[in-house]
């Protein structure tokens, strides 16, 4: 899993997009890949989009949002073979300055542990 933003810095009133990928480096398929994503509270919410260019079944994912605890559930993706991958955007736009993360957990069957990716952004007054 990598993650990246956008726009960065970022200033109040403006947006970035923390995009996650997942990558199947391995040899054999990875079964129910789950993402769930921690906003900052530095953050509001403003959409998720999934592209998965090789696997039809994973654009279909869809997903929820937790206001209390500025988190995103994804749906799982049911297999992704080795090889493919999955890209999550998640557009979020900064509302209070200061140093704000975001983190993205995946899990899925053949590794049970959290996996985990921050994301820093810094955040700013004009």
């Amino acid at each position: 899993m990598s993650a990246y933003d956008t726009d960065d810095p970022c200033a109040v009133g403006m947006r970035t997009t923390y995009v996650i990928t997942i990558l199947n480096e391995g040899t054999f398929i990875i079964t129910n890949a789950k993402l769930t994503n921690r906003i900052p509270k530095q953050m509001k919410f403003i959409k998720a989009e999934v592209d998965a260019p090789k696997n039809k079944q994973a654009n279909k994912i869809e997903y929820r949002y937790n206001k209390e605890e500025h988190q995103i559930h994804f749906d799982s993706i049911v297999f992704l073979p080795p090889g493919d991958k999955v890209i999550y955007k998640i557009v979020c736009e900064a509302i209070k300055e200061g140093s704000a993360k975001n983190t993205a957990y995946v899990i899925y069957d053949q590794f049970k542990k959290r996996i985990i990716d921050e994301e820093g952004t810094s955040i700013y007054k004009e």
